[in-house]
């Protein structure tokens, strides 16, 4: 349990951060209020962040998770199977599946930019 909430703050901070970014380079001046699209091209933008890291966590708990159901598992622990996948394919293998992270983090970012901006006046 301690895993998953020491990793939820640095991941939204991330997220934020790359909210913010993607809200600035829209903008001609500092105060210019952007359109519900480009609340929406932010959010994209701040989960390639995210993705960035999170992808290799989401491929090796899948790994792991999947194993059980084999009698001799494979993989020992996150660690060894991080190693394991490293060996076999380099970095390429880690980050494999990267794009439906991506996906996910995009359209969860969508919503939570239209609840956010639309739900909350209301």
């Amino acid at each position: 349990m301690g895993a998953p909430l020491s990793g939820v703050a640095p991941i939204f901070a991330i997220s934020f951060f790359g909210y913010s970014i993607g809200k600035k380079l829209q903008q001609s001046v500092s105060d210019e209020k952007l359109t519900p699209l480009q609340l929406f091209y932010a959010g994209a933008f701040s989960g390639i962040f995210t993705t960035i890291i999170m992808a290799p966590g989401e491929r090796i708990k899948c790994l792991l998770q999947i194993q059980h159901a084999d009698t001799k598992p494979k993989y020992n622990g996150p660690l060894d199977c991080a190693k394991q996948l490293y060996q076999e394919g380099g970095i390429r293998s880690i980050y494999k599946g990267t794009y439906a992270t991506l996906l996910r983090g995009i359209i969860h970012t969508l919503l939570y930019t239209i609840l956010k901006n639309y739900v909350y006046f209301l």
